[in-house]
């Protein structure tokens, strides 16, 4: 993105705390939650989405929104770490339905995880997004199953491919719909977001990113 100023901006705190988005404004929340890092146990990350998904998140976002998120298996000391069917099985309840997934082929080779992630498509219950409506605008690009962008190379912040997050955008949302991407690392997606006319709005709690947040032309707000 360079240093084209936008009207995106970053709040430095948590998303266990949106304050400072109203009830019910937002059309579609983003979150690839790497705050914890790779190596954090499932029950600490549970604790985290608990509070950012199951409970502000469904605060903020509205009975025609979404929340997508993704979230990449691992493997640990032997053992294989599911974890999108255990994220699918946390917020699959009484607050989100889930309405659609995709596999996201990232195309890169890491002994660590698998080289795809579980990209979960969720309304609130009872909403009134529909898929079909989304894939009639989607079209091909988000109607395939499997996503192919590459992850972003040498990214250590489980980036959103920029093609990956315009194709989101462009389907889940209209010019002027609130983004919100409660872990928002580097921000080129809100950047992404807010070139494409919407309010973009992300929270990061890693103050050595303010820089590139910067250059990427998003607001740092302390």
């Amino acid at each position: 993105m360079g240093l084209i100023q936008t009207d995106a901006k970053v709040y430095l705190h948590s998303s266990e705390s949106m304050q400072e988005i109203k009830t019910g404004t937002t059309k579609l929340l983003l979150g690839a939650g790497v705050y914890l890092g790779s190596d954090a146990n499932w029950m600490d990350y549970r604790d985290l989405y608990t509070d950012v998904y199951l409970l502000e998140g469904h605060r903020i976002v509205s009975q025609d929104g979404l929340l997508i998120t993704f979230q990449t298996d691992s493997y640990h000391q032997g053992s294989y770490i599911p974890r999108g069917h255990r994220l699918l099985k946390l917020l699959d309840g009484p607050s989100w339905e889930l309405i659609d997934t995709r596999i996201w082929m990232r195309s890169e080779i890491n002994l660590r995880q698998p080289s795809i992630s579980h990209v979960l498509i969720f309304r609130p219950r009872g909403g009134t997004a529909s898929r079909q409506k989304m894939n009639i605008k989607g079209k091909k690009p988000w109607m395939q199953n499997v996503w192919p962008w590459p992850q972003v190379a040498g990214s250590e912040l489980n980036a959103w491919p920029q093609e990956m997050s315009k194709v989101i955008i462009q389907t889940c949302t209209e010019e002027n719909d609130l983004v919100v991407d409660c872990f928002a690392g580097t921000s080129s997606l809100l950047a992404l977001a807010a070139t494409m006319h919407r309010k973009a709005i992300g929270y990061e709690i890693n103050k050595d990113l303010v820089r590139t947040i910067q250059d990427n032309g998003v607001q740092v707000v302390t």
